[in-house]
């Protein structure tokens, strides 16, 4: 396995991108179950599921944080054309 000192800092800045879309992709769908949840009717089951989303997505949201701390605001990078 190589180590993080292994990556330069342009590379390092792309995995942290990475990672907080994705967080931000997770979170959303996260977001949308819970709501669809809320408007079912209450039950012992669906309160169990709520439970767990939302402890899912508080725990989503504090490693969004903590990586969004590396995050250069300067870097840039297209997605769009970067795999083109």
């Amino acid at each position: 396995m190589k180590k993080s000192t292994d990556l330069s800092s342009g590379e390092f800045q792309k995995l942290i991108q990475l990672a907080l879309q994705y967080l931000t992709i997770r979170q959303t769908l996260i977001e949308n179950e819970l709501a669809n949840l809320r408007l079912e009717l209450r039950t012992l089951e669906r309160e169990e599921q709520l439970t767990v989303l939302e402890r899912e997505l508080h725990l989503l949201q504090q490693d969004y944080q903590r990586y969004q701390a590396f995050s250069d605001p300067t870097f840039r990078i297209d997605w769009e054309s970067y795999y083109r």
